[in-house]
């Protein structure tokens, strides 16, 4: 979030204080109301002004606060406040070119000034401008060391470009700055949680809940790594929660949690009963219609029938750095088969980074017509992000399942590319999806049964059509087939990409990889032939939606 420099931290005079209580208790009327009298009093105050910004931004009336803001820097040019609120309110108005203008301005007139850094920054880290972002960061702690905000601004980045070690190192120092901040501990946690040692995550998690107890995501996250037992004493912390003090979010945590309990404790009709009352919550928070999907195929046909694609196989320059795509449907067995590639020598694993998605989206591809030159701009737009992480191999993987819907543009832009495509049966696909929390909104067809089923009859159309039409540059792996002849089928897939065997793929499990997927706790262990037999637990509850695959 920007940080506006609010009166109460710097405060001016007694005649303010009032004013300011009104601000801080949400009174923004009446705060307005005794502002504009004090202005009348004393037209000459630049703080009076910046005050009066701030409570008219508080109430969205964007065009007087910029008036405000100007007239108390035109005051007193030698007090930057009003520069730094500028730059937040043109944020808030997405016009980052004017907010980033307004930051360096006030960083210009007072250097030492620390709040349009950190504003700034965020701006960077949200364009993905990592470089600059870390730049500005490190500018700020030299100015105040004990300025939290900047180091957790600085793990945020560092966890995006897969260097957690210097993630972990920041978060700590913003830690012991301010250890009762939100997130902090949290996110510790979950840091070395993603890493596989869970024993060290989940102690920062319980530290964390003494902070704050009633903090039903922190449960859930606990819950992935750690199978409940009757006795376990957070099973207490967790059953005292008072579900009418949460909010609508936090009780979907608290639901997917007790699910995950009671399926440990072996009663699977309640585990049924708390999945269903979580999905069935965060489908009324975050609705999701089928139909929008259905549209996707026939503009995929339209582009990259045969008779379509080969005008755009032409011209395209060869690259540094060589991707793997492992896609497929979410929870089909992306995360182990990039965990298991992540041990060669030959290979970076970059997890599920989500740039081909985002720089599609910005060239509107899907809706315009391809070119030449706008496939070559998104495989450069997409190679500069990626070139962000430290990569020393010849192959990076780009493990981002939903990545299967956009096959051929992956495969225009990178003509020579290796697509690991990852199926699953359906029955313990569908149940995998359905326990699974996931947070964001591209897996939202997840909340609904009937939905799971028909989304995966549209991947599976849409699958169809790509193999028929990319099959050299498609590797299909049955994810069942996998598990139970795991030497045999990685040697065809190290094959297909063009490496050699190494034996420390065998040893996916070790090591200290972070993994920032559902599947984190998975693919930290060793293989388990008897994961896709859970859904039989719950047969009963799920035959009658079975039956439409028939």
């Amino acid at each position: 979030m920007h940080k506006e420099l609010l009166v109460k931290r710097n405060p001016v005079n007694q005649k303010f204080q009032p004013i300011v209580k009104f601000l801080n208790t949400q009174n923004f009327d009446q705060a307005l109301i005794e502002i504009r009298l004090l202005i009348q009093k004393y037209p000459n105050s630049s703080k009076a002004f910046n005050l009066q910004g701030i409570i008219q931004m508080s109430l969205n009336k964007y065009q007087e606060a910029k008036n405000s803001f100007q007239k108390s820097f035109d005051l007193n040019n030698r007090y930057v406040d009003p520069l730094n609120n500028l730059g937040i309110i043109y944020f808030k108005e997405k016009n980052f070119k004017k907010s980033i203008y307004f930051y360096e301005k006030a960083i210009s007139h007072n250097n030492k000034f620390t709040l349009p850094y950190l504003n700034l920054s965020i701006i960077y880290i949200e364009s993905e401008d990592y470089k600059k972002a870390i730049k500005l960061l490190k500018q700020l702690v030299l100015i105040d060391k004990n300025s939290h905000s900047a180091f957790y601004n600085l793990f945020k980045i560092y966890i995006q470009i897969n260097k957690h070690e210097l993630a972990i190192k920041n978060l700590k120092k913003a830690i012991s700055i301010d250890r009762c901040q939100v997130n902090y501990l949290k996110d510790l946690g979950n840091t070395y949680i993603s890493m596989g040692q869970f024993e060290t995550g989940i102690n920062y998690l319980m530290e964390y809940l003494e902070l704050y107890p009633n903090s039903t995501d922190v449960f859930s996250l606990i819950g992935l790594v750690k199978k409940f037992k009757e006795k376990d004493e957070i099973l207490d912390k967790i059953f005292s929660i008072d579900q009418n003090a949460l909010s609508e979010v936090r009780k979907v945590d608290l639901y997917f949690t007790l699910g995950k309990i009671f399926n440990d404790l072996e009663n699977y009709d309640k585990s049924f009963l708390y999945y269903k009352k979580a999905n069935n919550l965060k489908e009324k928070l975050n609705p999701y219609d089928i139909e929008n999907e259905k549209k996707l195929l026939p503009i995929i046909k339209r582009k990259f029938e045969n008779k379509n694609k080969i005008k755009f196989m032409k011209n395209i320059n060869s690259n540094p750095i060589q991707p793997i795509f492992i896609l497929g449907m979410p929870r089909s067995g992306t995360s182990l088969i990039e965990q298991v590639l992540s041990k060669h020598t030959k290979i970076t694993a970059l997890g599920e980074i989500g740039f081909f998605t985002k720089e599609l989206s910005k060239l509107n591809l899907v809706n315009d017509n391809l070119t030449n030159d706008n496939i070559e701009l998104l495989k450069k737009n997409y190679i500069s992000k990626v070139l962000m992480n430290d990569i020393k191999t010849p192959f990076f993987t780009d493990k981002t399942p939903l990545n299967f819907k956009w096959i051929g543009f992956i495969t225009h832009a990178f003509p020579n590319v290796k697509i690991i495509h990852i199926k699953r049966d359906i029955k313990p696909l569908c149940w995998s999806n359905y326990k699974s929390n996931f947070y964001g909104d591209a897996n939202n067809f997840s909340n609904k049964l009937t939905n799971i089923i028909e989304y995966y009859r549209i991947y599976k159309e849409i699958m169809s059509f790509y193999v028929n039409n990319f099959n050299d540059q498609i590797f299909t792996i049955s994810y069942e087939k996998f598990i139970n002849n795991f030497n045999d089928e990685l040697n065809d897939l190290l094959s297909f990409i063009g490496i050699k065997w190494e034996d420390e793929c065998q040893n996916f499990f070790k090591g200290k990889r972070y993994v920032n997927t559902a599947s984190f706790a998975q693919v930290k262990k060793n293989i388990y032939l008897n994961s896709s037999e859970e859904w039989k637990l719950y047969e009963k509850h799920l035959s009658n939606y079975f039956k439409a695959l028939i």
